[in-house]
């Protein structure tokens, strides 16, 4: 129970970190956004912005959460055009009435520009400044924390122990785990996962409560692509530690510990949803000592739902076999058939 609690307490230390197109999906916030005005800057006449603080709002894309604001205007100004950017908000000809245009937020001050146009080519223009320092650090942490999932499912052990025999059992999986999200810029990332195999449902061929913990831990490198590619690829390496034990048994084993290489896959769906695949070699030895070997193979659907909570459905497989220091053969495989809410 020690060790578990300590690599708890380990994964929860870890720095996280990730570098994060858009959907009609949005959700509103209770995150204030304030209007500010240039001091000493030039105004546009007849031009009313009818809000002093702004309701912030969340869009979702494949790779991150932005943010924006709906800015209510009123433009009363006969014979005169009100443009932002090249898009026209208020035609000369239009009765005055409310106008709502969404600015999305790049920075903790954000600015954009109207322009008025007169019946002789005048130009007026004026300079808004948003302010959302607190809003967008929510929005950072939320974007971050959006790639920690916790899990709960079904995982299958089948052991075997030269010496000792063979032990099968179904159980209770629980897992928490990190991945920086997917990105189309070449790049480092990182995932961690912590899972127990516990609290068995069934056993064979006698009842001694086997557990089965693993921590995994992988550095990756994103390779560049097209932002538009509906795929992300990534290098991944790392490490594993996997313990077996048993209340009432002496099989299993103890701080078994070792690296992986392998890649992962992104595949991005129409409706933005993902397909998630990675394979990895578990390397006991040289690759080419087939005595000492292991494979993981882990699929997930990914999606969200209507309020942009990230939700996964997952497939975990692993299988290695080694010697023991007495020459002992161990075969070890384990699926798990998981359900994932992110915090």
């Amino acid at each position: 129970m020690r060790r578990i609690i300590f690599f708890i307490l380990f994964i929860l230390s870890l720095d996280i970190y990730a570098q994060n197109s858009t959907t009609k999906a949005s959700e509103s916030s209770n995150i204030k956004v304030k209007i500010q005005y240039q001091q000493n800057g030039s105004k546009i006449k007849g031009l009313t912005v009818l809000a002093k603080e702004l309701q912030l709002f969340f869009v979702a894309d494949p790779n991150q959460l932005k943010s924006y604001v709906e800015v209510p205007l009123l433009f009363e100004r006969p014979g005169w055009t009100l443009y932002f950017g090249q898009k026209i908000l208020s035609d000369s000809a239009d009765v005055a009435k409310p106008i709502t245009v969404p600015i999305y937020l790049k920075k903790e001050l954000s600015l954009f520009s109207l322009r008025a146009v007169g019946p002789n080519g005048e130009v007026e223009v004026q300079n808004i400044y948003l302010k959302s320092q607190d809003g967008l650090e929510r929005l950072k942490n939320r974007k971050e924390w959006d790639n920690v999932l916790l899990k709960l499912g079904l995982g299958m052990i089948d052991y075997y122990q030269e010496g000792s025999g063979a032990y099968k059992s179904i159980g209770t999986v629980f897992s928490a785990e990190y991945a920086s999200a997917p990105q189309y810029w070449s790049g480092f990332g990182f995932y961690s996962k912590l899972s127990l195999n516990a609290l068995p449902v069934w056993e064979s061929p006698v009842k001694s409560g086997g557990q089965f913990l693993s921590l995994i831990g992988s550095g990756s490198y994103f390779f560049k692509t097209d932002e538009h590619d509906v795929i992300r690829h990534q290098l991944i390496f790392g490490g594993n530690y996997f313990q077996l034990f048993a209340n009432s048994s002496p099989f299993g084993f103890n701080n078994l510990m070792t690296p992986h290489f392998g890649y992962r896959m992104h595949y991005f769906l129409e409706s933005q949803n993902t397909v998630i695949v990675d394979a990895k070699y578990i390397a006991f030895g040289l690759p080419t000592q087939f005595k000492n070997f292991g494979i993981s193979i882990n699929s997930a659907y990914s999606f969200k739902t209507e309020k942009l909570n990230r939700m996964e459905i997952g497939f975990d497989f692993i299988y290695f076999q080694y010697l023991t220091p007495d020459n002992k053969k161990v075969k070890m495989n384990t699926m798990g058939l998981t359900f994932g809410y992110a915090l």
